[in-house]
C-alpha cells in the first residue's frame, strides 16, 4: 500500500516543484540571440521558435496579474495549493497570496512580496514577515517569481508541437505541448539528493503552452510523477497570465516588521 506523503518527501516535493516553478536564472529579459530578440514575427510560423520567444514576449508586456495552482496525489493524499497576484517584470516586484487545502493539510494561507532577489514571507499565525534572498532554485519563496516560471521555457526539449488553436478565458490562443528532460532540469536548477533523484525516476515531464496573438504566454502547465520513498507522488502545476500591463503598487514590509 502507498504510504502518505511526510516529512522528507513533503520537502522533496517543495524543491521539486520550486525547480518546475522556479528555474534558476530568473532575468526577466529576452536571451542574446532568441528568436524574440532577433525577430519575433518569424517565430510565429514554427512552434519551437514561437515557444522560445514566448517568455520574451511576455517580459515586454511590463507586468501582468497571474495565478497558480499546484496539485499533489500521493498516498490517498491530495493537497491543493494556489494563489493570485501582480507582477512588474521591469521592477522585478510584486506579490501573491497562496491558500493550501487538501486531506494532508489544514486550509492556510501564506503571503509573499517579492522585490528583487528579495523575498518576504508571513506564514500563517505570523505576525511579522521573514526576508530571505534568491540563491539558487531552493530559496524561500522564489518558486512564486513569474519571471522565474517562465524561464522553465528555455529548459524544454525540441519536442514542440502545435496542437491547435483554442479559447482561453474568451480569447484564442495557441495550444503547444512540449517535454523536459527531468535530469537537465536538474541540473540547470542546481538540484541534488533526494529531490533530483526522485525527479529523475518519474521520467520526461510533459508540459503545455497556451500563447496569445501577441507572442505572450497565457498559460503554462506541467505534469509530472515522482517515486518518493516507494509511494508514488503526482503534481500538476499551473501558471496563467492573465492581464497584462497592469499597475503593480507592491512596497516592501515596514523594516520593523521583517525578521
Amino acid at each position: 500500500m502507498p504510504r502518505p506523503i511526510r516529512g522528507a518527501g513533503i520537502a522533496c516535493v517543495a524543491v521539486v516543484a520550486v525547480a518546475l516553478l522556479g528555474g534558476c536564472s530568473g532575468t526577466g529579459e529576452a536571451p542574446v540571440g532568441s528568436p524574440a530578440a532577433q525577430n519575433g514575427a518569424a517565430a510565429a510560423g514554427d512552434p519551437a521558435a514561437l515557444l522560445a520567444s514566448a517568455a520574451a514576449a511576455t517580459f515586454a508586456s511590463g507586468s501582468t496579474r497571474f495565478a497558480l495552482q499546484m496539485q499533489v496525489s500521493s498516498g490517498g493524499q491530495d493537497t491543493t495549493a494556489s494563489g493570485a497576484g501582480s507582477y512588474d517584470f521591469a521592477r522585478k516586484v510584486g506579490d501573491i497570496s497562496v491558500t493550501t487545502t487538501g486531506t494532508a493539510a489544514q486550509r492556510s494561507q501564506v503571503d509573499v512580496i517579492m522585490d528583487g532577489a528579495t523575498f518576504y514571507t508571513r506564514l500563517p499565525g505570523q505576525e511579522g514577515w521573514t526576508r530571505t534572498q534568491a540563491q539558487g532554485a531552493a530559496a524561500g519563496g522564489q518558486q512564486y517569481d513569474p519571471a522565474q516560471q517562465l524561464d522553465i521555457l528555455q529548459k524544454v526539449s525540441s519536442d514542440v508541437r502545435l496542437v491547435g488553436v483554442e479559447e482561453l478565458r474568451g480569447e484564442q490562443v495557441r495550444h503547444l505541448t512540449f517535454t523536459i528532460d527531468p535530469a537537465s532540469l536538474a541540473a540547470a536548477s542546481g538540484m541534488a539528493g533526494d529531490g533530483a533523484a526522485a525527479l529523475q525516476r518519474g521520467g520526461p515531464i510533459a508540459g503545455d503552452v497556451y500563447i496569445d496573438d501577441a507572442g505572450r504566454v497565457r498559460k503554462l502547465q506541467t505534469r509530472m510523477t515522482m517515486d518518493i520513498a516507494g509511494s508514488s507522488t503526482a503534481m500538476n502545476l499551473v501558471s496563467e497570465y492573465i492581464e497584462f500591463g497592469v499597475p503593480v503598487t507592491v512596497q516592501a514590509p515596514d523594516p520593523a516588521t521583517v525578521r
